[in-house]
């Protein structure tokens, strides 16, 4: 049986092996900071046409992953400034650097499943070259935001609706 003590060890020897959980709060920030800024760059680069990619087509609209990631670094910053003082859990540093690549994934994931839905219900989802209207793009944009931002919540719902459409019948559900 694991008491508190167990738990409290495990993280202690967890902690000193990994250079990863024993950066500090203010270490955390400022990646999050670089993280900000490479995003802010690579829009600024993408919007200006320097990035070398213009007249390549996407299925996927390239602002897609991008505001998921942003939306991810702006929770992981927000994490950082409620946790003041000796508040700072850094057993959570991994999730903290790897939230960027998590929103992108799970904001690409949002936008094909919204795209299948909107398909599935008669419309044309959006796309690069068929968006005349551009809050078409938009709302894709401000989903993956937000599934960045919130990216637990979508995953459970994920789960939840693979779990209905994957359940063998005759079995309760978990």
């Amino acid at each position: 049986m694991n008491t508190d003590e167990d738990t409290v060890e495990t993280q202690t020897v967890v902690a000193d092996k990994s250079w990863i959980v024993g950066l500090s709060k203010d270490a955390i920030f400022w990646t999050s900071v670089v993280y900000a800024l490479l995003a802010f760059l690579i829009l600024v680069l993408y919007q200006l046409n320097l990035l070398g990619i213009s007249g390549v087509e996407f299925s996927i609209p390239p602002a897609i992953p991008w505001f998921g990631a942003v939306g991810a670094i702006t929770i992981s910053l927000q994490a950082v400034f409620e946790r003041r003082g000796d508040n700072w859990d850094s057993t959570f540093n991994y999730w903290h650097l790897g939230r960027p690549l998590i929103g992108a994934v799970l904001g690409i994931m949002s936008f094909l499943i919204l795209s299948v839905i909107v398909a599935l219900a008669g419309s044309t989802p959006p796309s690069p070259d068929n968006a005349p209207n551009v809050m078409n793009v938009t709302i894709f944009e401000v989903l993956a935001f937000i599934v960045g931002y919130r990216e637990e919540t979508f995953r459970h719902l994920l789960k939840r609706v693979t779990d209905l459409i994957l359940q063998p019948a005759g079995t309760e559900e978990r």
